[in-house]
């Protein structure tokens, strides 16, 4: 039996037990029985001259002497026995939490002052039973995700040495360090990180690892942590999801392009051996005209956003933009506040508003609204805010608006809000998209 598992056993019921550990450290003199001691005295001093005041024989004075010191002797007794009773449950409580054991709670006691205390006490246990539940819990959770990290974590003492791995690491990288050692290996890599990476060699295969550290305290020690995360596998399978993605829209798009000019220049291929009827020819070469026209805006499209340059960033009049914008779209209606001009590149920020503007009176003209209306809001003062709005029916899927290619349009090849996305980025800013409560939508560019 351990000594924790024994002192549970000692101190499980506090206040019935008759075994008390240390009652030797409680002196049987304290204050209480040292008054009672002297008030009793000087009781006894004066009955015993009152005796012999009126000569009462000698036996009855040492009868009352005697009985005196018994009732005095069993009453303190009983009065340092209480106590020591009472001192031993705060002695116990205290023992238990020296000894991590936040299981006990005092009974109540008699004496009001250590009732308060034993009351303290059995708090404090509460207090600290919790809080080690709380932290046993904790340290459960962190070790889980730690086990669960997508990456390699180490753990090294001052001296290089190794004190806590997770299972990430040991499966990938411990077999490079077991034949070298740990801190020579370490040591290696820190001399060869550049630019916060490091190139490792796994079973013949160079792999590309992003290297973070922090710092953590364990026993009041400062500790090192190094977090290994392969990036080349992750590169790899975005690359992949990405080209996936291309290729199966770009096949979409040709497909609904070719299908239908290779169905007409089948059914005009019939027709060369019938009687020739110009009507059909006209309208069979007018779906591949405009099939093939819809391919070739689709690519000019595409390879605009692929071919963006940077922007050249100028001083701009802000009114002489809007005298633009207003000539391309006379019921457009414009509000400027703020300085007159703006630092951006002219041609992409007319551009990205172009497409935007155009998709809002697009939606505009998809709606049932009596008076459909679209607002541009511009705002220019530590940067520029370009904020248009429509009463249309508002964005059917925010979270894939400004995917590429995506679009709800049957004419859309989904360009647009990628490529005004773009420039704002380009311009270390943002493009924001909502839907307003009472109808419509609303279309943020902020350039800074």
């Amino acid at each position: 039996m351990s000594a924790r598992r024994q002192s549970r056993s000692v101190y499980r019921e506090v206040a019935g037990t008759e075994e008390w550990p240390n009652m030797s450290k409680f002196p049987l003199y304290n204050p209480t029985t040292a008054s009672l001691w002297k008030i009793t005295l000087l009781m006894q001093l004066g009955l015993t001259a009152l005796f012999y005041i009126h000569s009462y024989p000698q036996q009855i004075v040492v009868l009352a002497w005697m009985t005196y010191l018994g009732l005095i002797g069993a009453v303190t007794y009983k009065m340092t026995y209480t106590e020591k009773r009472q001192l031993n449950v705060v002695n116990t409580l205290i023992h238990a939490m020296v000894e991590r054991d936040f299981t006990l709670r005092g009974a109540d006691l008699k004496d009001a002052r250590l009732k308060e205390t034993v009351d303290m006490l059995n708090q404090l246990a509460d207090r600290l039973e919790s809080d080690r539940r709380q932290a046993i819990e904790h340290q459960q959770l962190t070790s889980q995700l730690i086990e669960q990290l997508d990456a390699a974590m180490f753990v090294v003492d001052p001296n290089k040495q190794l004190i806590l791995s997770n299972s990430y690491a040991r499966r990938t990288l411990e077999p490079v360090y077991q034949s070298i050692g740990f801190a020579d290996w370490m040591e290696s890599i820190l001399s060869e990180v550049s630019s916060s990476t490091v190139t490792i060699s796994i079973a013949g295969n160079t792999h590309t690892f992003l290297l973070e550290s922090d710092t953590c305290l364990l026993d009041g020690v400062k500790h090192d942590i190094y977090l290994f995360k392969q990036v080349d596998n992750v590169l790899y399978q975005q690359e992949k999801q990405a080209l996936q993605r291309f290729v199966r829209v770009i096949s979409h798009e040709i497909n609904n392009a070719i299908t239908p000019v290779g169905t007409i220049a089948r059914s005009l291929t019939k027709r060369l051996d019938k009687p020739f009827a110009r009507e059909n020819f006209e309208s069979g070469l007018q779906l591949i005209n405009e099939r093939s026209q819809y391919l070739t805006d689709f690519i000019r499209a595409y390879s605009s956003l692929a071919k963006l340059p940077e922007p050249s960033i100028e001083k701009v009049d802000v009114s002489s933009l809007i005298n633009d914008l207003k000539a391309m779209y006379p019921t457009l209606a414009v509000r400027h506040e703020g300085a007159d001009q703006g630092h951006f590149d002219r041609g992409q920020i007319k551009q990205a508003l172009c497409h935007l503007i155009n998709n809002a009176f697009e939606a505009n003209g998809d709606s049932d609204c009596e008076a459909p209306e679209v607002r541009l809001n511009i705002v220019s003062r530590q940067g520029v805010s370009f904020t248009i709005t429509d009463n249309g029916p508002g964005f059917s899927n925010l979270e894939e608006a400004c995917t590429p290619f995506y679009t709800t349009k049957a004419s859309g090849n989904g360009i647009g809000l990628m490529l005004a996305r773009t420039i704002a980025e380009n311009h270390s800013g943002r493009l924001e998209l909502n839907n307003v409560q009472q109808g419509g939508a609303r279309v943020s560019l902020y350039i800074h």
